[in-house]
This record gives C-alpha cells, sequence and structure tokens, in this order.
C-alpha cells in the first residue's frame, strides 16, 4: 500500500484502492471492449478524415467541423482507448511489484479523456450552431460562415478544452468536477435549441414551397439529410455522455469501491462506443463522405493488390 499512501490527492487515493478491489474478469472484459473500440474507431474516423481532405470541394466550414469531430473521435480511439486498456491491464499487476505509479496514472490519465470529452461537447455545439446559421442565413451563409472564423472558433474551442483538463488534473477536486457538468449541460441545450430552430425553419421553408406547387429542390433535401444526421449523432453523444455522467457522478458522491469504479468503467466504455458510431454514420448517410470512402478504399486496395 506503499504506493497509495503516496498519493498527493485524497480523491485519487480513494479511487486506486477502488481500481484494487475489481475482480481480474471485469478487467478483462473492459480491456477487450476497449481494445474492440480503438480498432473501430481509429479505423473509422481516420477513413473520413482523409476521405473530407483529400478533396479541395469537401473542404467546406461545415465539413471542417465535421472533420474537427472526427479527429476527437480518432483520438478516442488512438489515446482513450489504448490508455485505458493500460490501465487496467497495470491493475491487474498491482500485487506483483511492478507497477509503482498507479497514482500518476490516475492522475494524468485523465487529462487526454477530458480534453477530448471537453472538445466534443463544445464543437457539436459549433456544428449545431452551423447547421442553424445555414438554414436561417440563406444565400448569406458563405459570407456569414467562413473558413477563417471557423478556424478562430476551434483555437477557442482547444484553448478551452486544454485549459479545463489541465485545471482539473492540477487540482483534481469537486468544484472543478461541476464546472465540467455544467459546461456538458450548457453544450446538451445548446445543442437541443439549435437544432430545434433549424428544424422550425426547414418545416417552415418546405410548407412554403409545398404551398407554392413547387417539389424540394436537391440542397433541401441534402440539408434535410445532413441534419438529421447531426441529430442522430448529438443523440448518441448525449446518452454516452449521460452514461458516462452519472458514473462518475456516482462515485464521486457516493461512496469510492469497486462497484462505483465498475460502474465508471461502463460509463467511459460508453463514451468510446460513441466514438465507433459516429464515423459510421458519417459514411452511411452523408452520401459525397460515403463516395469519397469508397474511393479511398478502392485505391487501397488497388496498392496492396
Amino acid at each position: 500500500m506503499e504506493e497509495v499512501n503516496n498519493c498527493s490527492n485524497s480523491l485519487i487515493k480513494k479511487h486506486v484502492e477502488a481500481i484494487r478491489e475489481v475482480e481480474p474478469i471485469w478487467g478483462i472484459v473492459f480491456a477487450v471492449l476497449n481494445g474492440v473500440c480503438s480498432v473501430v474507431a481509429t479505423l473509422c474516423n481516420g477513413l473520413v478524415i482523409f476521405a473530407v481532405l483529400r478533396k479541395r470541394e469537401q473542404r467546406t466550414p461545415s465539413y471542417i467541423l465535421l472533420t474537427s469531430q472526427a479527429l476527437t473521435d480518432l483520438g478516442v480511439g488512438l489515446v482513450v482507448c489504448p490508455l485505458s486498456v493500460y490501465c487496467i491491464y497495470i491493475t491487474n499487476l498491482q500485487n506483483t511489484g511492478e507497477f509503482h505509479n498507479l497514482c500518476d496514472i490516475a492522475r494524468y490519465g485523465w487529462w487526454p479523456i477530458l480534453f477530448i470529452n471537453a472538445y466534443s461537447a463544445l464543437n457539436l455545439t459549433a456544428i449545431a450552431a452551423d447547421r442553424y446559421m445555414a438554414i436561417h442565413s440563406g444565400l448569406s451563409y458563405s459570407a456569414t460562415v467562413t473558413h477563417r472564423r471557423v478556424h478562430i472558433t476551434m483555437a477557442i474551442i482547444i484553448l478551452v478544452s486544454f485549459a479545463l483538463a489541465t485545471a482539473f488534473i492540477i487540482v483534481f477536486d469537486y468544484p472543478l468536477y461541476f464546472v465540467y457538468i455544467f459546461l456538458t449541460v450548457t453544450c446538451v441545450i445548446l445543442i437541443f435549441i439549435f437544432y430545434s430552430g433549424a428544424f422550425r425553419e426547414l418545416r417552415r421553408q418546405l410548407h412554403q414551397v409545398s404551398a407554392n406547387g413547387n417539389q424540394s429542390n436537391m440542397n433541401t433535401l441534402k440539408y434535410k439529410k445532413g441534419l438529421w444526421t447531426m441529430v442522430i449523432v448529438y443523440c448518441v453523444g448525449t446518452v454516452s455522455l449521460l452514461c458516462a455522467g452519472l458514473a462518475f457522478s456516482y462515485s464521486l458522491t457516493l461512496k469510492i469501491s469497486g462497484n462505483s469504479v465498475k460502474i465508471l468503467f461502463i460509463g467511459t466504455t460508453a463514451l468510446h462506443v460513441s466514438s465507433c458510431i459516429n464515423p459510421i454514420l458519417f459514411m452511411r448517410r452523408l452520401g459525397d463522405i460515403r463516395l469519397s470512402c469508397r474511393e479511398m478504399l478502392a485505391l487501397v486496395l488497388d496498392r496492396l493488390c
């Protein structure tokens, strides 16, 4: 128990002690699940990113934000899932004397998780705002939502996410946890408001077109399908964030134990699963991304053969 007693933070110490109560079979299950999520999230999100970036005509402000979301999901596959597997692995070595830095992993291992979660919540809010502007601005959309403004927005999101994640691992206490909860809830509410407004405006325009005896054009239908795609992504993200938030709240507000750590593992794994679902939705429902992904796969297979 010397390593645990050397923990400089009581909250970390409680979690380290609780992790050591988890049965090995649970560790194996979560390691396998996170391993699968790592492979799927890395391959699928990597394919989406390359498929969008390889064509200049697809580098629109909307797709830049979508690619940014795919980057966060790629970070889950490349960093967060392997880190989770590593943490589970070293937990199984807790009594062999091979691991002496569990407290450091418990503290600093949270940084990429917190950064990616904050970035994802803020970026999904930016995507919802972009979809709202696209339907409300009409012809002035291209002048309102520019590449420069999107890049500035992404830079602000990165800085805010970096500051929050860094502050959390330095302090690692309850007040900053509630800041994260407030940020997540605020983003979820704003996204709901933006998409609700977008659908109201879309219905108004479709009703106006129908009243004039005209048919909806391809741009309207494409926008509608893309809007529904992002709503599904929003729902998947909200459910996974809710699972993770409830699990984290349970582990902090009630007695921290082996059972609370299991619930926390389940909640974080739900977040990782959402990073696998998002790129599949993009490839399945967005025609230009689906076509570009097929071309990418055809090129790769052609070179391999």
